[in-house]
């Protein structure tokens, strides 16, 4: 059966400790569901993508290649309290996109790295051509005490190609009350909302 539903987000053992299901197996079941299309966006890398296109591509699903990446103020700072790191999930719409991906999460790992890949807002503004950007998980910068002014930027620099990302999480118990919240300051800004699975 066909589904319209895309997933977005989703993580597969190449979010070490975090993803269960192998990239081939994770298709193999978007396929016997009868999905078109899927995104691999792993914690921090992009190892798991090779694999994942050429399965797609076998498969004949449409692969979405991303990244939920660690976002933060200044990827230099090496003081987590000064400078806490973020969730937010990067998509690339097309070779252009792909190429940005690849540079900025080679910027995390060779510069950023503290702790984990980190990257900045400077960053993701330099290499923004070709991605799309969802707003994150209850981890995300726009849940943080800045979320209005986040909103705002990525609107700014992104444009049609960011969406406020909501996701039917139960925990933790304040995401619902706060994703609501959220969710009417982006219709107000005029946010397109996208809805993911956050996917493990």
């Amino acid at each position: 059966m066909k589904q319209d539903f895309v997933h977005l987000h989703v993580h597969s053992t190449h979010s070490y400790l975090d993803g269960y299901g192998t990239p081939r197996q994770l298709l193999e079941r978007a396929k016997e569901l009868g999905f078109e299309a899927m995104a691999l966006t792993d914690h921090g890398v992009l190892d798991g993508l090779i694999q994942f296109y050429f399965v797609a591509k076998e498969l004949g699903i449409k692969p979405v290649l991303g990244v939920e990446g660690y976002l933060c103020q200044n990827m230099r700072e090496r003081d987590r309290k000064n400078d806490p790191t973020h969730h937010i999930t990067i998509l690339a719409r097309n070779s252009d996109g792909f190429a940005n991906l690849c540079r900025i999460m080679t910027l995390a790992w060779k510069e950023g790295f503290y702790y984990k890949p980190r990257f900045d807002f400077n960053a993701l503004a330099a290499h923004s051509n070709g991605l799309s950007v969802l707003s994150g998980c209850p981890n995300s910068v726009c849940y943080s005490e800045g979320g209005e002014k986040a909103l705002a930027w990525f609107l700014d620099h992104f444009g049609p190609n960011f969406f406020f990302e909501v996701m039917p999480v139960p925990n933790p118990p304040w995401y619902a009350k706060k994703s609501c919240e959220i969710w009417q300051l982006a219709k107000k800004m005029g946010i397109p909302i996208v809805l993911t699975g956050d996917v493990h």
